[in-house]
């Protein structure tokens, strides 16, 4: 399975753009982001989530699957981002990679997000009306994309 599904989780709760990210911040960071941090934490959750991002007209939509068994993990990494997002709404500056910060940035652009947790795991889109705010939805897919594909990458290797 694929790693890295805890940044549909992170949908669900970020509000990274008001946090501070360090300079050259990787695009995933799951050792350092306050929020990533969550799902690396959990002994093997990361290898049992699959998710896929795709660019649609107005934005772009998410779906992770949580393999059953790793249900209770899945549930404990989401509290564990949300108590994330309590601190950032708090004020309290904590760090985030690269995708966290621009999904806040997104978000606080004016992005609309909607999500639907499932019996298998959450679907989130991420629209807006706007077409700069759209192209700028459409980049973030994209980069998201391109550096995930690099991880799996240097993973498969490893």
């Amino acid at each position: 399975m694929k790693k890295l599904t805890f940044l549909a989780v992170l949908a669900v709760t970020a509000m990274a753009a008001s946090a501070v990210p360090a300079g050259d911040t990787p695009w995933f960071d799951l050792a350092n982001c306050s929020f990533c941090k969550s799902m690396s934490q959990e002994p093997g959750l990361m290898d049992h989530i699959s998710w896929e991002n795709h660019k649609i007209a107005n934005g772009m939509i998410s779906v992770t699957v949580v393999d059953p068994e790793y249900k209770e993990a899945w549930d404990r990494a989401h509290m564990g981002m949300m108590e994330a997002a309590k601190k950032l709404e708090s004020g309290e500056q904590m760090p985030v990679c690269g995708f966290c910060n621009s999904y806040g940035m997104l978000k606080m652009a004016g992005a609309t997000c909607d999500y639907v947790e499932t019996s298998v795991g959450l679907v989130y889109t991420m629209t807006s009306d706007n077409e700069e705010l759209i192209q700028k939805i459409h980049a973030h897919t994209d980069k998201t994309n391109e550096e995930y594909a690099k991880m799996m990458a240097a993973e498969a290797k490893s």
